[in-house]
């Protein structure tokens, strides 16, 4: 949703150099985690598709899986943006997330029928989830550019946000114990209860901090490294690793330490650079 807020509202220059960009750092990423790729087996079932399979949809390791569907969902909002009005581009974006979410929480009662079942075997084919850039990301991208226009109050906000959310999680816990999901990315009150969230969060006028842009992206980025190394940490002093919340909190706190630093390294090279090519 923010991506969408800000990508599609740039003109088409901008957005083609946010798509390279963001198709060089997926690619870099997808280098830097090929090694851990291959040592946790994702190329055990290979086929001469693994390959495609793994770089435009589920991403070479399993957090990487949001840089393709952004880019792909990008490409397909903008292309509805230009031959579509709004109402019937959101119709269309509804429509995917609706066949995604039989594939995903609700795929236990999509399978009952076979021919549907079939049809959802092919789409696995390709992908491993429809919690991807065709099925997921149009929905959100397009919620994102819409909710900065949308007049809606803040006190709806709230309520719907509170309403929504708790519906969601009865949702959630519903499926669960009829034991119907095959993932757990999609809920039918997930995108309404993000879309108050965001109109929420649009209320407070902060200062921008471009430097937390970057903090949080490499967050999203080195996260499993921070989760592999707490593993070998506990594995040398003998120990479990934590699980629950403390987990959560460890990989939390070595995740964002180590993007700090992580930008505090470039500022400091970038700089060099700079007073390098200033001497005379």
């Amino acid at each position: 949703m923010v991506t969408g807020h800000f990508v599609l509202f740039f003109p088409p220059d901008k957005v083609k150099k946010y798509l390279k960009s963001s198709l060089k750092a997926y690619l870099a990423v997808t280098l830097l985690y090929l090694p851990l790729s291959i040592y946790g087996g994702y190329f055990e079932d290979f086929s001469p598709y693994t390959p495609l399979k793994l770089l435009l949809f589920d991403g070479v390791y399993y957090h990487l899986w949001y840089f393709p569907a952004v880019i792909m969902g990008i490409l397909i909002v903008r292309f509805l943006q230009k031959h579509f009005s709004h109402k019937s581009a959101l119709a269309i974006c509804v429509f995917l997330y609706f066949i995604g979410l039989l594939g995903d929480s609700y795929y236990g009662f999509a399978a009952e029928n076979p021919a549907i079942s079939t049809a959802y075997d092919i789409i696995f084919s390709v992908s491993s989830y429809t919690r991807n850039g065709i099925f997921m990301a149009p929905l959100f991208l397009l919620l994102g550019n819409s909710a900065p226009k949308a007049s809606v109050s803040e006190q709806l906000s709230l309520y719907g946000f509170g309403a929504s959310f708790l519906l969601m999680t009865g949702e959630g816990m519903a499926l669960h114990l009829l034991q119907v999901q095959r993932h757990d990315s999609m809920y039918l009150f997930l995108p309404i209860c993000t879309f108050f969230l965001y109109r929420l969060l649009l209320i407070p006028k902060i200062k921008p901090f471009p430097c937390l842009r970057k903090i949080c992206g490499t967050v999203y980025v080195i996260h499993p490294a921070a989760i592999i190394f707490i593993r070998g940490i506990s594995k040398l002093l003998g120990k479990a690793p934590p699980d629950g919340l403390l987990n959560f909190a460890a990989v939390t706190v070595i995740s964002f330490f180590a993007a700090i630093l992580l930008y505090i390294l470039r500022r400091k090279i970038f700089e060099k650079r700079q007073n390098k090519s200033s001497v005379p």
